[in-house]
């Protein structure tokens, strides 16, 4: 890992030789979590509301050790061809098409927009690091604002912030509490930020949602 970037530095993240190999969408487990932005945009640009996408897109996993459930994106097992012998099984994301292609490019979740780079809050704001996970040559440098292409980013960076706060202060309510009552606050914490629409400007409704939700779990 190198570098402690902002969003408006300017990273070699860009390769021109990159066809879109989908590597980076293989075998990720349940790592590509999802928060509520995510959430949103991906029922907005499947016109899916969040439940039918958890009938086949979308599952829940614990996070962490205090026992926060999150939504990721599922993965499914093809064959893929591995060489001239024979074919083997490999674990893709659910929006991965036959040809190496993101279906949902323009709606991705948080975690894909940042891919190879990584994300740290620290007091002074958001930062940015290099995970040096793709090893595809010829990298040109771009700003990292226009790596992510999410608008508002101002916006977007007060959420991210936010959510991160809260979860982690969720977490420590969670790792007060007995299982049932986990799964309680766990069930109620999904229905208020995921599991129901968001009319209207989306950094508004979270905002709304996120103060009941402190006064009501934390």
């Amino acid at each position: 890992m190198k570098g402690n970037y902002t969003s408006r530095d300017l990273v070699r993240l860009a390769s021109s030789r990159c066809a879109g190999c989908g590597d980076c969408c293989r075998n990720m487990g349940d790592s590509i979590r999802l928060d509520p932005y995510d959430a949103y945009m991906l029922s907005y640009g499947l016109h899916k509301p969040f439940q039918k996408l958890i009938e086949n897109e979308v599952g829940f996993s614990v996070t962490n050790e205090q026992g926060l459930v999150l939504p990721h994106l599922m993965m499914k097992q093809v064959l893929r061809k591995a060489d001239e012998k024979g074919q083997q099984a490999v674990t893709e994301c659910t929006f991965l098409a036959a040809d190496g292609k993101c279906r949902i490019h323009g709606v991705r979740p948080g975690v894909c927009r940042l891919f190879p780079l990584g994300r740290q809050y620290e007091e002074s704001g958001i930062t940015y690091f290099d995970l040096e996970a793709c090893d595809m040559p010829g990298k040109s440098k771009v700003r990292i604002d226009k790596w992510l292409g999410i608008p508002d980013l101002e916006e977007y960076h007060a959420f991210k912030e936010n959510w991160h706060t809260f979860c982690k202060r969720l977490s420590d309510r969670l790792s007060e509490e007995d299982q049932d009552t986990r799964k309680k606050i766990n069930t109620l914490m999904l229905h208020m930020f995921f599991m129901t629409g968001y009319d209207g400007d989306f950094y508004e409704c979270f905002e709304v949602r996120r103060k009941q939700a402190e006064q009501i779990l934390l």
